[in-house]
This record gives C-alpha cells, sequence and structure tokens, in this order.
C-alpha cells in the first residue's frame, strides 16, 4: 500500500498469467469513441436502410485491443466497414467519418474497414488511455496503446504525443500558463468534502499519517518553478555501492531507468577517459568504474567518496519541471521549541546590526507548508518589496536569510515616512479623490522621498502612491513586515499537476497582496470567483460534477429564499403603509371632524 498525494494505492504482485489479468486487459476505459456520436449514429441508419440489411454493430472495431484474443472481433466490424466504403469510400474505423473530416491515414498493418483512421480520432483513443492512470508519476506506465495498435499489434507509425501533452490537452493552454511562479493553487470545495468524508472514516493513526490535511480547503502559492535537469550527479559512499552500480550497467554503460528512461553513466570526473597512448585509453566507462572498486579494496580513502553522473535518455521535457508551492492556510497556533528557538536566536543577533528596529514590529508565522519534507524548514516569505514591479512579497531560503531580510526593510529610513516601514500591511483611509479606495487593504512596498509618498500593492494588484496621512496600521500586531516559516511544501511535476487540475481538483489564479494579508483561516475562501478550473472532460471525477450541480441548486435555492424574503418585506411594507394611514384617519376623527383635519391634509 502507498500514500500518493490525497490516494491510497495497493500494488499487487499477480502472475501474468492469470485469466482475471487477462480479462482486465481487455478491458478500456470508457471513451466518447466507442460510443458513436448521434451523427454517427444517424449515417450509419441511413446506410441501413439504403442496403435493406442489419449491419453487425460496429462497436468491437472502435476501441483498441490489448489482446490477440480480440482479433476474433474484429472480422465482422470490419467486413460492416468495407461494405460501408464500397459506397462511401475510406472511413475512419474511429468515427465512421470519412475525409470530410480531416485527412485519413494508415497508421499501422491493418486492413480493409481498419485501416484507415484521422490522426485526431486516434489522438482521442491515446488521451483516454491516461484516464484510468494516477497522475503520481511513481505509478506512470508506458501503455502499449500509445505505441502499438490492438488489433494487428503493428508498431503505429506516426509516433505517439508526450504525456505532458496530453494533459495539456485535458487542461487548455490558459490553464497551463498559470502554472508558474507567483500563482495560487486552490483545492476545489468538492474535492476538500470528499477527502473530509475518507478522513472521518479513518482510525487517528492512519488520518494522521495521511496527507489528507494537507489538501482539505488547501490554498498553495507557488514558489518556484525549476526545469528538470538532464543529469543526475550523486556521491558512492563504498565499494559495495560501485559494485552495485558497476553490475547494473548493460550495453552502451546504460540501464533501464524508471518510466522507461535509460541511464547512461557518464565519462566525467574520475571516470573521464585517461589520456591517448595509455594502456587504459581505449576502455569503457563501465571498465573504468571496475577499476575504481578494485582500487577502492586496497585504498578506499584515495577513491571514495566517487561522484558519478547518469544521463536521461531521452532528454526530459517541460512536463518534467519540477513545481514547488507552500501552504497559506495551515498555520502552527504553538509552535515547539525546535520551532521558536532558531527564531529567537537570528532576532537576538540581528537586533545588534540593526539597532533602530524595534524586533517586536517584524512578527513571525509558522505554518504546515505541505507533504514533502515537513520537518525541515521549505522556504520563508517576507512581506513587502524594493522595486515598482515588487509582487508584495519576497521568497528567502531559510529563517536568517528571512529575518535578516525582514529587519532590513523595518529599518526606517526618513523622518517623513510616518509610522510605517516596508513590507507592513496597511489599510487606506481619508481619501478625498478616490473614496472608493477607503479601507481597502495593501502592502507598503517603499518610502520615495521625492514624492513624499509610500507605494502601496493593493489587493487587486494596483499600486498606488499615498501619503503618510492615508495610511492606517492593519493591528497592533502588524507594525512591521511579517516573516512566514514554512515548514515543508507540496512539491509536483508540470504534468502531475495538470492531471491533478484535469480530473478537477484544484483551480488556479494569480497570487495577490491579499492572499497574504488576510487571516490564513479566511485565505482559501478568499479565492472564490478567482479560480481557474479545467474545463470538463473525460478526466473529471464524477463527485466534482455532482458537488458542482449540488452548489449551483443551492445557489438558486438562496436566491428562490432571498426573492422570498424580499416580497414578504414588501407586502409586509405595504400593509404597515395602510395601517398607518388608517391610524391616521382615525385619529383625525376623533380630533374635531373636518376642520382639524384639513391642515393635516394641506401640511
Amino acid at each position: 500500500d502507498y500514500q500518493v498525494g490525497a490516494y491510497p494505492y495497493t500494488v499487487v504482485n499477480t502472475p501474468a498469467h492469470c485469466p482475471a489479468v487477462r480479462g482486465l486487459a481487455r478491458v478500456s476505459p470508457p471513451s466518447l469513441s466507442n460510443r458513436p456520436t448521434q451523427q454517427m449514429a444517424d449515417n450509419k441508419r441511413a446506410r441501413e436502410r439504403t442496403s435493406g440489411e442489419e449491419e453487425e454493430p460496429a462497436s468491437a472495431a472502435v476501441g483498441a485491443r490489448t489482446s490477440g484474443e480480440d482479433q476474433a472481433e474484429a472480422p465482422a466490424a470490419s467486413a460492416a466497414a468495407v461494405a460501408a466504403e464500397d459506397d462511401e469510400g475510406p472511413l475512419c474505423r474511429y468515427c465512421f467519418e470519412g475525409e470530410s473530416e480531416g485527412e485519413l491515414l494508415s497508421p499501422c498493418d491493418c486492413k480493409g474497414g481498419q485501416k484507415w483512421v484521422h490522426l485526431h480520432c486516434l489522438r482521442r483513443w491515446q488521451r483516454m488511455v491516461l484516464v484510468s492512470q494516477p497522475t503520481h508519476p511513481a505509478f506512470y506506465t508506458s501503455d502499449a496503446r500509445h505505441h502499438t495498435c490492438g488489433v494487428c499489434a503493428a508498431p503505429f507509425t506516426c509516433a505517439p504525443p508526450t504525456r505532458h501533452e496530453l494533459m495539456s490537452s485535458f487542461t487548455g493552454p490558459e490553464l497551463g500558463a498559470l502554472v508558474d511562479a507567483g500563482c495560487m493553487i486552490g483545492a476545489h470545495a468538492g474535492f476538500s468534502a470528499e477527502l473530509s468524508r475518507s478522513l472521518g472514516s479513518m482510525s487517528e493513526y492512519v488520518a494522521e499519517e495521511s496527507s489528507y490535511r494537507h489538501w482539505i480547503g488547501g490554498a498553495y502559492l507557488i514558489t518556484e518553478t525549476a526545469a528538470a535537469t538532464p543529469d543526475l550527479t550523486f556521491s558512492l559512499q563504498s565499494r559495495e555501492d560501485i559494485a552495485l552500480l558497476c553490475s547494473n550497467l548493460g550495453e552502451g554503460d546504460a540501464f533501464q531507468g524508471p518510466r522507461g528512461v535509460t541511464l547512461r553513466l557518464a565519462a566525467r570526473g574520475a571516470l573521464s577517459p585517461p589520456p591517448e597512448g595509455e594502456e587504459a585509453a581505449g576502455e569503457t566507462v563501465r571498465g573504468r568504474l571496475a577499476r575504481l572498486e578494485q582500487r577502492a579494496l586496497v585504498e578506499p580513502g584515495a577513491v571514495l567518496p566517487l561522484d558519478v553522473t547518469l544521463l536521461k535518455e531521452p532528454a526530459p521535457d517541460c512536463g518534467e519541471d519540477h513545481i514547488t508551492a507552500v501552504n497559506l492556510t495551515r498555520i502552527v497556533p504553538q509552535p515547539s521549541l525546535r520551532m521558536a528557538r532558531p527564531v529567537e536566536a537570528a532576532k537576538e543577533a540581528l537586533a545588534q546590526r540593526f539597532p533602530q528596529v524595534d524586533p517586536s514590529r517584524v512578527r513571525v508565522q509558522h505554518y504546515r507548508g505541505g507533504p514533502c519534507g515537513s520537518g525541515e524548514v521549505a522556504c520563508c516569505i517576507v512581506t513587502g518589496g524594493g522595486s515598482a514591479g515588487s509582487s508584495g512579497w519576497s521568497v528567502a531560503e531559510g529563517i536568517i536569510a528571512a529575518l535578516e531580510l525582514a529587519f532590513s526593510r523595518a529599518t526606517p529610513r526618513s523622518t517623513e515616512q510616518g509610522e510605517f516601514v516596508c513590507g507592513q500591511p496597511v489599510r487606506l483611509a481619508g481619501l478625498v479623490a478616490r473614496p472608493d479606495l477607503n479601507d481597502a487593504l495593501g502592502i507598503a512596498l517603499r518610502f520615495d522621498e521625492s514624492s513624499r509618498r509610500w507605494l502601496v500593492r493593493l489587493a487587486d494588484g494596483d499600486g498606488k502612491a499615498l501619503k503618510p496621512a492615508n495610511l492606517r496600521p492593519l493591528s497592533e500586531a502588524q507594525r512591521g513586515p511579517d516573516v512566514l516559516i514554512f515548514w515543508g511544501d507540496a512539491q509536483w511535476s508540470r504534468t502531475q499537476l495538470l492531471g491533478e487540475l484535469a480530473r478537477g481538483h484544484w483551480g488556479l489564479c494569480r497570487a495577490s497582496a491579499a492572499d497574504l494579508v488576510a487571516e490564513p483561516a479566511t485565505r482559501r475562501d478568499g479565492l472564490e470567483g478567482r479560480l481557474v478550473y479545467a474545463p470538463k472532460t473525460e478526466m473529471s471525477e464524477a463527485f466534482l460534477t455532482a458537488a458542482a450541480a449540488q452548489m449551483q441548486a443551492e445557489r438558486e435555492r438562496r436566491a428562490r429564499e432571498e426573492a422570498e424574503m424580499d416580497a414578504d418585506a414588501d407586502a409586509d411594507a405595504d400593509v404597515d403603509a395602510e395601517a398607518s394611514v388608517q391610524e391616521a384617519a382615525e385619529a383625525a376623527e376623533q380630533g374635531g371632524g373636518s376642520a382639524n383635519a384639513l391642515p393635516m391634509e394641506g401640511a
């Protein structure tokens, strides 16, 4: 059993000859391509009326097979398609349409009605292979249906798209462009509700060990996107490590790594080729590694540790980019001594370097940043920024670097900047020309001495130059820059995150200063209306579709209730008005008749 992301998996080692496995191999995932559209069905009925004969069902010819036993079904479907071809010309074996829908290709050795396909139809079938697979890279498999025809078992002549290209086709390019530093990843409400239900059914121990709490109601700020490196460099610490690597190397000084990647030992460092003319000049890299293994037996200190590099083949594409994000919602209310002591020691040291700064003005908060490396500090975020293009915060590595940056920003630089310092959350007040901005929240970036104004980054991303008199401290506890320390983080490959987005688990939007100024418990709710979700496709989770329908029904119910309440209020107001008029009339009659009533009417 494995816990990967939000999903438990069970890996079962089952013999390949097991009948159950062969049966499962023949089950193809549901697809739009294995059920003809209404237009395709109408075309088929038209052909049946023309011929006056019933054709065999063609659904057997639509889905690609994964077992040789399925070839027995092909002749019936092929016969139907061939009969149709006699009347209409070549037809795509997936959609039953001709060249009017696109160029027809023959990607394999199939003949007859199985010969022709549209490239986009084949791509749609290959997309459906991903629907039944998990999104975590540890469980990626190289499905034969991407590369080989399931009917004739011949390799496709057109190279399949990469997994990243297929996942991007589910999410669309607009959503993929938001996978970048400075963007927010917000958990779908239905996804959080589903995880909460699953968490409630677990024992306390299992719930504590699971990663569900990291994802429920999560609002993650992407702090880094790094391109995947084309090589792996590491150190071998013992002779046994060298022997193990040497035994795994095959032809070409390489071996098969995970997910079909070939890892080739590079001739670098101690494994570099010797100069021309020496005795070992012609030996392979594996041969040089074997010689170092023998030398490590006699002189271990002269060989170990041994740095080696493995080259990835093929080189990784952008789908393997490394995405890192931290959760802005899971604040630690009572930090442990292990968390607090480094902060106290750093503040004491920095107070001597920055005597003008009151250490209490720098507020420090600890967060559970994510499930990866939760016992170590992943990164820190410091509010503020010196440039006009600053987003309103900076990412720092380590507690000392973050506090040093915060103390630097908290240092007063002008007597005219008022009580405010760089990085301080503020509230706008007293604006006459723009009263609509009063009570708006923002972060003070820097003070411009020439204009005597603060450059403030507002919650909506706009920057405003404001006088100190138009700013107010957000609270007594926030009189300087905030330092957010994240213990652990969340990590994805770009393709993996696109898969999570395609399933509808998460949405994306640009981050703003409001995401850091707001209280931690409200940060996920602050993303509502800003998050962009992937369109509904075959990848979408059924429970998320149901949750969206339930939320829409709930909104409509609330709208009806509010409309009924407004109607009742209007009716009550009419009744009250009529009663007031009647009471006034009765009072007039009791007060002396029409002589007293006329002045009332005149008034």
